[in-house]
């Protein structure tokens, strides 16, 4: 597909019409900025497309997020979502596109998985706290939450005389 906007309509289009496959996560990390996932008997090294879909639970709006995929393991850029997922909870799917075949993947967890976060990534300045949360049936769902900064006004202010 050519543009994002095409993109997304298409997945608009197909999402509620189209089979969405449960796969297990085998490895997960969650670190400031990236959501990296190794799901079981997925290889995104033989797929022709990877998009990261994020539908609000609430509103159902669809958003495509940034992804890469390194040793079959796909790292999703969460900085450009930082706003967007803050007071929204967000379903995560995978769509892949493999010998022209287009496929709706739902990350599920269940029992253990490995970790894969790196936590020196993690910076104690970061003003944004990440959250998955897990249904009952493994579905995961992703949202963010802005620290508010207290400002001492008595410091702030000066009187003149």
């Amino acid at each position: 597909m050519n543009t994002h906007i095409t993109k997304e309509l298409f997945i608009k289009d197909n999402l509620s019409s189209s089979p969405i496959k449960n796969i297990i996560v085998s490895a997960l990390g969650l670190t400031m900025s990236n959501l990296s996932l190794q799901l079981n008997n997925i290889y995104f090294e033989d797929s022709d497309e990877i998009d990261i879909v994020l539908k609000n639970v609430k509103t159902r709006d669809i958003f495509i997020g940034e992804s890469l995929t390194r040793n079959n393991i796909i790292n999703i850029n969460l900085n450009p979502l930082t706003f967007m997922c803050t007071d929204n909870e967000f379903m995560l799917l995978i769509l892949i596109k493999k010998d022209g075949i287009y496929s709706f993947i739902n990350p599920i967890i269940k029992g253990s998985y490995h970790n894969i976060s790196d936590d020196s990534i993690n910076l104690s300045f970061n003003n944004i706290d990440w959250y998955l949360r897990t249904l009952e049936n493994g579905e995961i769902r992703l949202s963010s939450i802005v620290k508010q900064h207290h400002i001492s006004y008595s410091d702030s202010f000066h009187s003149f005389t």
